[in-house]
């Protein structure tokens, strides 16, 4: 199923919540939805006015890009990658936000006895996301049925990557990541650029554990 893209804005925002600057003059929007992985987004924009000014001072995983069609936000992540291309353009590509989880740490020791592996995964990401939340919830689609031990350690090894000290970690996509968005989008991939708006194909709009 093909449903219109709709009008895109973007904007990057500081972790705290500052807008840092909002892209006026989009050249190309590009965003998914990926079922069990971590989605990607990209921009180009034009610069004009101050706009110039405050691009330049974006950096990588210090600032998220928030895209909103038709007013609603439907996609947020941190910015991997911003660069001025030869024309003048500014492009920033950026990931969904479970990306952070690759650049968090566990917090605190833990040993799990005889733990469902989707509690474990819980656990994981709210002790990865706790101390500078980017608006996230969790939510546990199934248990696994599969129980085991694990132990982790404080600031020892990455949170979306992390090995237990004695067995391996289960995959923190095991659940259900939702981004704190107004809506949900139908659509699993939005490509617009000033000639051509498409949406392709349906989808929930979430990272949906087994």
């Amino acid at each position: 199923m093909t449903v219109g893209c709709g009008s895109h804005v973007a904007r990057i925002i500081d972790r705290r919540g500052a807008v840092v600057a909002n892209a006026d003059v989009l050249l190309t929007v590009e965003w998914s939805r990926v079922l069990d992985d971590i989605s990607t987004a990209r921009i180009v924009v034009q610069p004009d006015g101050d706009c110039c000014a405050q691009l330049a001072g974006v950096r990588s995983w210090r600032h998220k890009l928030v895209i909103c069609r038709d007013g609603r936000p439907c996609w947020e992540g941190p910015i991997l990658t911003p660069e001025w291309n030869a024309d003048g353009s500014v492009e920033s590509a950026a990931a969904d936000a479970p990306a952070w989880l690759d650049r968090r740490v566990p917090h605190a020791n833990r040993r799990f006895t005889g733990e469902d592996l989707a509690a474990i995964a819980e656990w994981l990401i709210d002790d990865g996301f706790a101390p500078d939340d980017p608006g996230q919830s969790v939510e546990i689609v199934a248990p696994t049925r599969i129980r085991g031990d694990r132990e982790y350690e404080a600031d020892l090894g990455q949170t979306g990557d992390t090995r237990p000290v004695e067995a391996a970690a289960p995959p923190v996509r095991e659940i259900t990541v939702l981004a704190d968005l107004d809506e949900v989008m139908d659509s699993v991939k939005c490509s617009c650029n000033a000639e051509h708006h498409a949406d392709q194909g349906p989808g929930p709009g979430l990272h949906q554990g087994h």
